[in-house]
């Protein structure tokens, strides 16, 4: 066993290799200083394993990926549990802070489209390294309400100018063969055996919500507790019915994406700029309200 409270550098034993195979599909197309990489195929896509779950106490499980042709080479290692009398470091385990609930990444609009320009089987293949219990296991997703920098064209789920009541909103552009959005979060949900937490975010609202009639580096109208800023309330609890119709439910959500970048500096993209105080004020008069009502 290890040295308690030390993580110390010693000498390893290695005890079992699992080597890649040959790439099957070398290109020098991406990153020329790397020499080329080995392009992931239908016939050959190297992966991590879970081989590390048979690892016994003592035991390091080490993947590496090298410019020397390696990719995920698999290898175990002994670690020598004798302390030293001067360790490279000494961690403290008996005060904790934040916790670590995963990792993850986002399922925008630039994802889904490119997932979907490869085969089925190469989709496929995709989601299991990601999602699946030979792959990385992830079990956080970002899912942005409405379009973003990641997005092929300027859209929102109600562009019917002064519908505050939501009557004509709808995420038809999620489901599109254009998009594809919903179709590939259904598909890692799943190939996932784990919880994965989905949360929402927006870069901006429909144009008619915002002063400039822009989502561009926008700001919306009137002030927090007034009719457009609960409309965009209302606007995003429309967008977690519609995705829960779907079988998509949400473990939380953010009130802005980047909220104040736009306001540091002017933004080429979808873009809402809130104040610190907007934001506050907003949560408490319309979107905890709302959410509190329609998502309890």
């Amino acid at each position: 066993m290890f040295a308690p409270y030390l993580l110390i550098t010693l000498a390893s034993v290695l005890l079992v290799i699992q080597a890649s195979a040959t790439c099957s599909n070398w290109s020098t197309r991406y990153q020329t200083n790397l020499e080329g990489v080995c392009v992931c195929n239908a016939t050959q896509c190297d992966t991590v394993s879970n081989n590390y779950t048979s690892l016994a106490t003592g035991q390091v499980g080490v993947y590496t990926t090298s410019k020397a042709g390696d990719r995920f080479a698999y290898k175990v290692v002994n670690v020598d549990s004798t302390a030293v009398s001067s360790p490279t470091y000494s961690i403290d385990v008996s005060t904790q802070y934040q916790t670590m609930i995963g990792f993850g990444g986002a399922f925008t609009d630039a994802a889904a489209i490119n997932v979907y320009k490869l085969s089925s089987t190469l989709q496929q293949m995709v989601l299991d390294q990601y999602f699946s219990e030979t792959g990385l296991q992830y079990t956080l997703g970002r899912v942005p309400i409405g379009s973003t920098d990641f997005s092929t064209s300027i859209y929102s789920y109600n562009d019917v100018v002064d519908d505050f009541e939501m009557e004509h909103f709808s995420i038809d552009v999620d489901k599109s063969s254009s998009s594809h959005k919903i179709d590939l979060i259904q598909r890692a949900l799943k190939t996932t055996s784990r919880d994965i937490k989905l949360f929402a975010s927006s870069w901006a609202p429909p144009a008619w919500m915002t002063t400039e009639n822009t989502t561009i580096n926008c700001a919306l109208k009137g002030n927090p507790g007034e009719e457009y800023w609960e409309a965009l309330a209302l606007y995003y609890s429309k967008f977690f019915d519609a995705y829960s119709a779907e079988g998509i439910d949400f473990w939380a959500m953010t009130v802005q994406n980047e909220p104040s970048s736009s306001i540091l500096q002017t933004s080429a993209w979808q873009s809402l700029r809130l104040t610190a105080a907007e934001e506050r004020d907003f949560v408490k008069l319309d979107l905890g309200p709302r959410m509190a009502t329609d998502h309890p």
